[in-house]
């Protein structure tokens, strides 16, 4: 979707759907709840909005009116050659990025290898399966002190490529889920006439990927954005990668059915994102006296503790919600809540009520997940065979058809297509996701 934006206003498919929503007369066309769900009592705004593709609203795989042009609005707004709305979060968007890379490679003759960094979430190696591709892993330093890993070295992918040289494209995760970003100019640099996709999906609120050079960046817009749950953003950039192999990628994997309601969120969000803003402050005053990890995106605070896991129990039963338990650390998210300095003033004296308690507790490193071995069997092919659920003791040697992670970060520690082994079971039990069965190759 290239080319210049038409005039018109700022939110043009939530302008759309509010029309249609409010406009007089009988809907006779799905949704069959037509304005009138039975939960309408309870929320009565939702109802009338949630709309089908018809001449107001558009259509989102073959736009011509207004889903056009809030997606040109979107480009505009992020720096992209065309952008997409995903109604499957940036899940979705990461298995269309994957979809069209691998035509890509086809077209060109290429492996279906993709170098991987450590830090990609579970949802890139579902969507490189579902695309027939394959991860060769690289980078980054463990943090043994916080339990999380850096982003990739320029290093880490310059010996992977003078090693690898068959690797047909590179995929980032950048910001990690911690906010930490990685060089990724100089990565592209590295990838040469490789594409470069990047996950970008914590660092929507503060883009860098594109500028930086990459052909594919996926965003969430729930995470930085305060956007709606459950949607997303694929972004074009560079040159390796065809328009029009993305647009077939989202039309083959989105719903032919899309939340409107959704879609104008996302609309809205991306206005509000467009507007000017005011710094973060870096030094939040809520947090003084508490050791919280560097990092450049003041939204997200990782708090140091001796037992991360306890300090998270604590504000839950206070009736906090934290993002994330670590060993030694809990991650907090601030967003909207950002405005309510009465409850961040409490948060801050629970933690460091917690932070006292816990002072005579020594600080023992994190020990890292076990690296990837050689896998028994390639990516799709594991997640494909035909399977059977043991109970967690006697999946030691088996091959896993699914990955297995601590949610979040979501960050794969067993493989699929790999032999489970004791070691990256302990390391799920440390971080309490260690499940009571598994699924394997039959």
């Amino acid at each position: 979707m290239t080319g210049a934006r038409p005039p018109g206003p700022d939110t043009p498919l939530l302008d759309a759907v509010l029309r249609a929503a409010r406009a007089p007369g009988t809907r006779l066309q799905t949704p069959a709840h037509q304005g009138r769900p039975p939960w309408q009592a309870a929320w009565p705004d939702w109802a009338a909005a949630d709309l089908t593709e018809n001449e107001a609203t558009d259509d989102l795989g073959w736009p011509v009116g207004p889903v056009r042009e809030a997606r040109l609005a979107l480009a505009a707004c992020f720096g992209a050659k065309a952008s997409w709305f995903s109604v499957g979060g940036a899940t979705l968007a990461q298995q269309a990025a994957f979809w069209a890379l691998a035509v890509t490679l086809a077209s060109r003759g290429r492996q279906p290898l993709v170098a991987v960094d450590r830090n990609a979430h579970v949802s890139v190696l579902r969507g490189m399966a579902l695309a027939g591709l394959e991860p060769v892993w690289y980078g980054g330093a463990w943090d043994a002190a916080w339990g999380v890993r850096r982003p990739p070295d320029p290093e880490d992918l310059a010996a992977l490529l003078a090693a690898r040289p068959e690797i047909g494209a590179v995929h980032l995760t950048s910001p990690t889920y911690f906010g930490e970003d990685a060089q990724t100019a100089a990565l592209r640099d590295l990838a040469g006439d490789r594409p470069l996709l990047v996950d970008e999906a914590h660092g929507a609120h503060r883009p860098r990927a594109l500028s930086a050079g990459a052909d594919l960046v996926v965003h969430s817009a729930h995470k930085g954005l305060l956007g709606p749950t459950q949607g997303g953003f694929l972004h074009l950039g560079g040159h390796l990668i065809l328009e029009a192999d993305v647009d077939r990628a989202m039309r083959l994997l989105q719903t032919t059915s899309p939340s409107w309601p959704l879609l104008a969120a996302l609309d809205a969000c991306r206005a509000a994102f467009a507007l000017p803003r005011a710094d973060v402050p870096a030094d939040a005053l809520w947090l003084r006296g508490l050791r919280c990890r560097p990092g450049a995106d003041a939204m997200r605070c990782l708090v140091a503790f001796p037992d991360g896991m306890a300090a998270y129990e604590v504000l839950v039963r206070a009736g906090h919600a934290p993002e994330a338990a670590l060993p030694r650390g809990v991650l907090l998210l601030v967003g909207g809540a950002g405005d309510d300095e009465a409850a961040l003033d409490e948060l801050g004296s629970l933690l460091r009520a917690e932070a006292l308690r816990q002072e005579s507790s020594g600080l023992e490193p994190v020990l890292p997940p076990p690296d990837p071995d050689v896998p028994v069997m390639g990516l799709r092919e594991a997640m494909l065979a035909p399977a059977v659920c043991v109970p967690v003791a006697q999946a030691v040697g088996r091959i896993a058809v699914e990955p297995l992670c601590p949610y979040p970060p979501g960050v794969a520690v067993v493989l699929p297509g790999h032999r489970v082994t004791e070691s990256q079971l302990a390391f799920l039990a440390d971080h309490d996701a260690l499940p009571e069965g598994m699924q394997v190759v039959a």
